[in-house]
């Protein structure tokens, strides 16, 4: 993964079986659980992320907001990465 200079990741909610995000268009049975996806997601985060987003929460279809929970949790573990990593770059140049 040297090679790669900038990454972009797309997180599809529909990668996590329904028990965890049912409010999706297309629930995919026998998905990720909700910390397989972390655990994937906090692996990347040694790559030079650029930019993210989480796509296909469909709220409309999410009556017990699961989707909607996760899809944040996702988005906040992101940019807490996001700004972690700027605030050691920060602290570095300052030195």
């Amino acid at each position: 993964m040297d090679r790669f200079e900038n990454i972009y990741i797309t997180i599809d909610i529909d990668s996590l079986d329904p028990a965890h995000a049912p409010g999706t268009g297309t629930p995919q049975f026998g998905g990720l659980d909700s910390r397989e996806l972390l655990d994937l997601l906090y692996g990347l985060f040694e790559l030079p992320i650029i930019g993210f987003d989480v796509v296909e929460v469909s709220p409309k279809l999410d009556n017990s907001s699961l989707a909607v929970f996760a899809a944040r949790k996702l988005i906040t573990e992101c940019w807490g990465h996001h700004l972690r990593k700027n605030k050691e770059i920060r602290g570095k140049e300052r030195k």
